[in-house]
């Protein structure tokens, strides 16, 4: 579809419109931005910087681009914030990966979670510690250890356990043909409609 059939029409840099209704914007204000509901035609005179998607990772990328710049920031999305994809998942929220690039990451997100207050600033992150546990064939064990492994390499809180320790974490539990699993205590989920 071009620009016109969606509804846009934009010479850059002068302005943005959208004709019907449903959209979301989020706009950065120096080092803020607010999330807007249109329900008609509006213009957005200025963006320094346009994002399409309020899910997960544009929502994301607003607000670190807002906190680190002084940038006006637009986020354009048919529906609510978080309301296709990132709206569906069940939030599930781990430190235990293969590689060492998505274990930094996701400390830096439970870092987040933590400092919410300090980070974010409003609101709650909705974030509820169960412990996290991954099962896995006993062909997989070695590489279950080795992920462990670069996980506490890392500084990530997090083991092998074996059938026992399992039904002593989780009495409900079967243990019976059970390997072994990664535990790890701060594991949980949040709600990510929040």
């Amino acid at each position: 579809l071009s620009r016109r059939q969606q509804g846009f029409e934009y010479p850059w840099g002068r302005h943005l419109t959208r004709n019907c209704e449903g959209l979301s914007i989020a706009r950065g204000l120096g080092r803020r931005y607010a999330v807007v509901m249109i329900k008609e035609a509006s213009i957005v005179s200025h963006a320094d910087i346009i994002i399409i998607g309020a899910g997960i990772m544009g929502a994301s990328i607003a607000f670190q681009l807002s906190r680190q710049s002084d940038k006006s920031i637009v986020v354009i999305d048919a529906r609510p914030p978080v309301g296709g994809m990132s709206g569906r998942t069940f939030g599930q929220i781990r430190q235990h990966y293969s590689n060492a690039l998505m274990v930094e990451l996701s400390i830096r997100g439970f870092d987040t979670l933590e400092n919410w207050g300090d980070r974010v600033g409003f609101g709650d992150p909705g974030y509820v510690k169960m412990g996290y546990m991954l099962f896995v064939a006993s062909n997989q064990i070695d590489a279950l250890k080795r992920n462990i492994q670069l996980g506490q390499d890392l500084g990530v809180d997090t083991r092998f356990v074996g059938p026992d320790e399992i039904k002593h974490i989780e009495p409900g539990l079967t243990v019976n043909g059970l390997t072994g699993a990664c535990y790890e205590p701060n594991g949980g989920y949040i709600d990510v409609t929040r």
